[in-house]
Order: structure tokens, then C-alpha cells, then sequence
């Protein structure tokens, strides 16, 4: 292999590892994040969609803002387990966090059925009240140039309020493991420019189903000359899951 082939295959390797780490449990927000121009504002967003925002040690004073929606079912959301606050520890059936109901406004509290940090996958159960809407898996697996939208809400960023989506291809479907500080990650990738307050939002295909979990972004150069580029982490659905039909979740809802 030639020098300048090793070279690129070390880029890509940083590249990768570099994102892994931003996600890591504990690790801090990037809050000097410029907003993505690909950012698009969502005026009637779907009732799945659910808000979590917190204020704790980790945030600094600032709001923490994630992502979570209803998946299969009107009471079963599905988040990201870095977007719960960092006390929430993985109790089942004991931590509850209050969420908002984008659509409506409506806060309320939910129950965190599941929480794994290796994964990065938590799921929670509404308590007082149920969605209007869920969303499905879609048929469609996370093959490379799939297109696909996030839904979100942009993090520590002044100014931007509101539902977001932003638009893409799926690079890599399959997830890869990488091992950081001694433990083993697996997430595929996407093609897109999204903000931290995504983590934990869904990826939609062209019909609006669900293609993945939104876990994360990392914004990099390959150079000082070189425009930043983006890349998304995201666990496929069929993950998910997997990991709610091990926990037998649809049965304590």
C-alpha cells in the first residue's frame, strides 16, 4: 500500500474515532457549533415527536435540550440514553424525567423503562397522558444513498427555537464497531449536517418511517484549507428493536 493511501485510511480512522468520542457518556456538548445552513424549520410537526430538556451540573446553567419519539406505540418513546441527564441512572421502573409533547405543548412525565449507555439507547414510558400518533419501522433498510430526513431540536445554539429537520443520504447502513477507551461502539453513518440537540431524534425515510435513532454528529477538517464536513451517527431500527422485544418493553407499557 502506498504512503499516500495509508495516509487517507489514517484520516478516515481519525475521522471516525474522533466522532465516537463526542458521544461517549459524560463527554460535553459542543456549544461553539455553528447552526447547520441544511437546518430547516418544521411548522406542523408530528405529534411523535417528543422534547427533553433538563438543567443539571453536566449543562452549566445552559438547557439541555434532546430528541425522543413514540415508536409502535402511543406511550413508548424512544431516545438516546446521553440525552437523559446525567443523575438518571438505569433503575428500571424507578427514574422519571418530565418531556414535552411538541405538537401540543403538554409536559409531562415519563417513566425510564430502559437505559444503556453502550448501546446509547433508552426508552422511556409515558405516564399521565398518551400521543396522538406513533411512528413504524420503515421497510426500507439503511442501505448506502438511502434518502432520509432528522427531526430535531438544535442545542446551545441562541436564537433557534422550534422543530427542525435536516436532509441527507445514508454512507454507511451497516453499523461498524469501534473501540474507544476500552469499549466497543457500533453505529452506521449518514451523510448529513445536523445539530446536538438531534441525539436521540428519528431518521425518517421518504414515507416517514423510521429508518434509525439519531445518536450524534461530529464536525471536522480534513485541513485548515478544507471546508468542514459533517457526519451523522446513527443506530439502525431494527436495533431498537431488538433491544425492546429482549427487555419484552411492549409488555410494560
Amino acid at each position: 500500500m502506498s504512503r499516500e493511501a495509508n495516509s487517507k485510511k489514517g484520516m478516515v480512522l481519525l475521522i471516525v474515532i474522533l466522532s465516537m468520542i463526542f458521544l461517549l457518556p459524560g463527554c460535553k456538548a459542543l456549544g461553539s457549533l455553528a447552526i447547520p445552513q441544511q437546518l430547516t424549520p418544521v411548522v406542523d410537526p408530528s405529534p411523535s415527536i417528543i422534547r427533553i430538556s433538563f438543567l443539571d451540573s453536566s449543562t452549566k446553567g445552559l438547557e439541555h435540550v434532546g430528541t425522543g419519539f413514540l415508536y409502535q406505540s402511543n406511550n413508548l418513546v424512544v431516545t438516546c440514553a446521553h440525552v437523559l441527564p446525567s443523575q438518571t441512572n438505569a433503575t428500571p421502573g424507578k427514574d422519571r424525567i418530565e418531556i414535552e409533547l411538541v405538537q401540543t405543548g403538554q409536559k409531562t412525565n415519563a417513566l425510564v423503562l430502559f437505559r444503556d449507555d453502550l448501546s446509547d439507547i433508552a426508552l422511556l414510558k409515558l405516564l399521565e397522558t398518551k400521543g396522538e400518533a406513533f411512528l413504524a419501522p420503515s421497510l426500507n433498510e439503511p442501505h448506502q444513498g438511502l434518502q432520509v430526513k432528522a427531526i430535531g431540536f438544535p442545542n446551545y445554539i441562541q436564537g433557534y427555537t422550534g422543530t427542525y429537520c435536516s436532509g441527507g443520504v445514508i454512507a454507511q447502513g451497516s453499523p461498524q464497531p469501534i473501540e474507544v477507551g476500552g469499549k466497543t461502539f457500533t453505529f452506521a453513518f449518514a451523510d448529513m449536517s445536523v445539530n446536538s440537540g438531534f441525539s436521540g431524534g428519528p431518521l425518517l425515510d421518504e414515507s416517514g418511517n423510521v429508518v434509525g435513532i439519531v445518536n450524534g454528529v461530529k464536525y471536522y477538517q480534513a485541513s485548515v484549507k478544507d471546508a468542514p464536513v459533517t457526519i451523522t451517527l446513527f443506530t439502525p431500527i431494527s436495533v431498537v428493536d431488538g433491544l425492546i422485544q429482549k427487555n419484552a418493553i411492549l409488555e410494560k407499557l
